[in-house]
């Protein structure tokens, strides 16, 4: 499979509250495919959606370590799942 499978299973991960099990998948990726921008978003997402704020952030610092171009995805995600903690501060 390609990122792009990995990517699409990530995502429906998050969308069936399973962020755990899209976390394994991309911690796991098989040798020679990279996470993209696309399946670090989809790893916020399903964060954040099951309210896991430091999993976002966690996530956050691992995309901006591999430079990875930040997208709106992701930075809504991470202003998202601040904003339900009420940890204002910490999104500015």
């Amino acid at each position: 499979g390609d990122v792009v499978s990995y990517n699409a299973l990530i995502n429906a991960c998050g969308k069936a509250w399973k962020w755990q099990e899209g976390l394994q998948i991309l911690s796991n990726l098989p040798g020679g495919l990279r996470a993209n921008i696309i399946t670090f978003g989809a790893a916020m997402n399903g964060c954040h959606k099951a309210g896991e704020w430091q999993q976002v952030l966690q996530l956050f610092e691992d995309l901006q370590m591999k430079a990875l171009q930040v997208s709106a995805i992701a930075l809504s995600s991470v202003l998202g799942a601040l904003a339900r903690q009420s940890r204002w501060s910490e999104a500015l």
